[in-house]
Protein backbone atom coordinates (compact mmCIF):
# COMPACT_ATOMS: atom_id res chain seq x y z
CA UNK A 1 0.00 0.00 0.00
CA UNK A 2 2.78 2.43 0.91
CA UNK A 3 4.53 1.63 -2.38
CA UNK A 4 1.39 2.57 -4.32
CA UNK A 5 1.05 5.85 -2.43
CA UNK A 6 4.70 6.65 -3.04
CA UNK A 7 4.17 6.02 -6.75
CA UNK A 8 1.19 8.40 -6.76
CA UNK A 9 3.20 11.06 -4.97
CA UNK A 10 6.07 10.74 -7.44
CA UNK A 11 3.60 10.98 -10.35
CA UNK A 12 2.04 14.10 -8.82
CA UNK A 13 5.43 15.80 -8.43
CA UNK A 14 6.32 14.81 -12.01
CA UNK A 15 3.03 16.31 -13.25
CA UNK A 16 3.70 19.57 -11.40
CA UNK A 17 7.20 19.77 -12.85
CA UNK A 18 5.78 19.01 -16.28
CA UNK A 19 3.29 21.89 -16.02
CA UNK A 20 6.20 24.15 -15.16
CA UNK A 21 8.23 22.92 -18.15
CA UNK A 22 5.27 23.38 -20.51
CA UNK A 23 4.54 26.91 -19.28
CA UNK A 24 8.20 27.88 -19.77
CA UNK A 25 8.48 26.21 -23.18
CA UNK A 26 11.09 23.78 -21.87
CA UNK A 27 9.32 20.47 -22.47
CA UNK A 28 11.42 18.03 -24.46
CA UNK A 29 10.06 15.07 -26.36
CA UNK A 30 12.14 11.90 -26.54
CA UNK A 31 11.18 10.79 -30.02
CA UNK A 32 11.89 7.24 -31.04
CA UNK A 33 10.27 4.46 -33.05
CA UNK A 34 7.52 2.94 -30.91
CA UNK A 35 4.98 0.18 -31.52
CA UNK A 36 1.41 1.42 -31.07
CA UNK A 37 0.27 -1.91 -29.57
CA UNK A 38 2.91 -1.55 -26.82
CA UNK A 39 1.84 2.03 -26.10
CA UNK A 40 -1.82 1.03 -25.81
CA UNK A 41 -1.02 -2.04 -23.67
CA UNK A 42 0.99 0.11 -21.27
CA UNK A 43 -1.72 2.78 -21.06
CA UNK A 44 -4.46 0.19 -20.46
CA UNK A 45 -2.37 -1.53 -17.76
CA UNK A 46 -2.04 1.81 -15.98
CA UNK A 47 -5.84 2.22 -15.99
CA UNK A 48 -6.84 -1.32 -15.02
CA UNK A 49 -7.24 -0.63 -11.28
CA UNK A 50 -9.69 2.21 -11.93
CA UNK A 51 -11.60 0.13 -14.50
CA UNK A 52 -11.76 -2.84 -12.11
CA UNK A 53 -12.87 -0.70 -9.15
CA UNK A 54 -15.78 0.67 -11.21
CA UNK A 55 -16.78 -2.82 -12.37
CA UNK A 56 -16.40 -1.91 -16.04
CA UNK A 57 -15.93 -4.37 -18.86
CA UNK A 58 -12.87 -3.57 -20.97
CA UNK A 59 -12.48 -4.54 -24.61
CA UNK A 60 -9.16 -3.96 -26.40
CA UNK A 61 -8.95 -4.53 -30.17
CA UNK A 62 -5.45 -4.13 -31.58
CA UNK A 63 -4.17 -4.89 -35.07
CA UNK A 64 -2.26 -8.12 -35.52
CA UNK A 65 0.47 -6.33 -37.50
CA UNK A 66 2.64 -3.87 -35.63
CA UNK A 67 2.03 -0.18 -36.33
CA UNK A 68 5.24 1.79 -35.86
CA UNK A 69 5.14 5.44 -34.85
CA UNK A 70 7.86 8.00 -34.40
CA UNK A 71 7.06 9.71 -31.09
CA UNK A 72 7.64 9.99 -27.37
CA UNK A 73 6.45 6.69 -25.87
CA UNK A 74 5.92 8.17 -22.41
CA UNK A 75 3.78 11.06 -23.74
CA UNK A 76 1.76 8.78 -26.02
CA UNK A 77 1.07 6.43 -23.09
CA UNK A 78 0.11 9.41 -20.96
CA UNK A 79 -2.31 10.69 -23.62
CA UNK A 80 -4.02 7.35 -24.09
CA UNK A 81 -4.13 6.64 -20.34
CA UNK A 82 -5.89 9.99 -19.84
CA UNK A 83 -8.51 9.02 -22.44
CA UNK A 84 -9.12 5.62 -20.87
CA UNK A 85 -9.17 7.05 -17.33
CA UNK A 86 -11.76 9.62 -18.41
CA UNK A 87 -13.84 6.85 -19.95
CA UNK A 88 -13.62 4.90 -16.68
CA UNK A 89 -14.44 7.97 -14.63
CA UNK A 90 -17.49 9.08 -16.63
CA UNK A 91 -18.99 5.68 -17.52
CA UNK A 92 -21.65 4.56 -15.03
CA UNK A 93 -20.61 1.62 -12.84
CA UNK A 94 -20.59 -1.67 -14.69
CA UNK A 95 -20.25 -0.02 -18.10
CA UNK A 96 -18.24 -1.09 -21.12
CA UNK A 97 -15.05 0.61 -22.34
CA UNK A 98 -13.68 -0.20 -25.77
CA UNK A 99 -10.17 0.64 -26.93
CA UNK A 100 -9.16 -0.03 -30.52
CA UNK A 101 -6.38 0.96 -32.87
CA UNK A 102 -6.03 0.83 -36.62
CA UNK A 103 -3.92 2.29 -39.37
CA UNK A 104 -5.62 4.94 -41.49
CA UNK A 105 -2.84 5.75 -43.98
CA UNK A 106 0.85 5.05 -44.26
CA UNK A 107 1.54 8.21 -42.21
CA UNK A 108 -1.13 7.99 -39.53
CA UNK A 109 -2.61 5.65 -36.98
CA UNK A 110 -5.76 6.14 -34.98
CA UNK A 111 -6.72 4.94 -31.55
CA UNK A 112 -10.31 4.96 -30.40
CA UNK A 113 -11.64 4.89 -26.89
CA UNK A 114 -15.39 4.68 -26.47
CA UNK A 115 -17.67 4.11 -23.56
CA UNK A 116 -21.39 3.56 -23.27
CA UNK A 117 -23.12 6.10 -21.04
CA UNK A 118 -26.48 4.38 -21.34
CA UNK A 119 -28.13 1.84 -23.63
CA UNK A 120 -28.80 4.29 -26.46
CA UNK A 121 -25.80 6.64 -26.45
CA UNK A 122 -22.12 5.98 -26.96
CA UNK A 123 -19.43 8.61 -26.60
CA UNK A 124 -16.35 8.02 -28.70
CA UNK A 125 -13.05 9.86 -28.61
CA UNK A 126 -10.69 9.39 -31.52
CA UNK A 127 -7.07 10.29 -31.10
CA UNK A 128 -5.13 10.54 -34.32
CA UNK A 129 -1.46 9.81 -33.87
CA UNK A 130 0.43 11.17 -36.84
CA UNK A 131 3.96 10.23 -37.65
CA UNK A 132 6.41 11.28 -40.35
CA UNK A 133 9.56 9.43 -41.20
Amino acid sequence: MMEGQLGQLVALVDDLLEVSRISRGKMKLRREVVVLNDVIASAVDTCRPMIKDAGHELSVDLPSDAIHLHGDKYRLCQLLANLVNNAAKYTPAGGRIEVSAFETTSLNACSRCSHRLNQSRRDTVDSALGCRW
